[in-house]
């Protein structure tokens, strides 16, 4: 991930990544062990909030695979971006 961005020519502060995943989700492991190889790159800057950093991971205790979590993300992340 981090040499398409170096390779794109962006800087960190040019997007933001927020994602979301239940612990008891199928692709959690994967997707978990993702992020965290993305926060040991300069590229990435972890941080709640789009001043200090470009990506952010919020985990959900027992959630799974399904439309009910996702739109728990979805809402949750837009209520986060838009400070609400």
């Amino acid at each position: 991930m981090a040499s398409i961005v170096e390779k794109s020519g962006h800087d960190w502060n040019d997007f933001f990544i927020f994602a979301a995943s239940g612990t008891d989700d199928f692709a959690y492991s994967s997707f978990k062990q993702q992020i965290d190889a993305m926060r040991e790159e300069d590229v990435f800057h972890y941080a709640d909030n789009e001043t200090e950093g470009n990506l952010y991971f919020l985990e959900q205790e027992g959630g799974t695979h399904n439309g009910r979590y996702a739109e728990q993300y979805f809402y949750n992340g837009l209520c986060w971006i838009w400070n609400e």
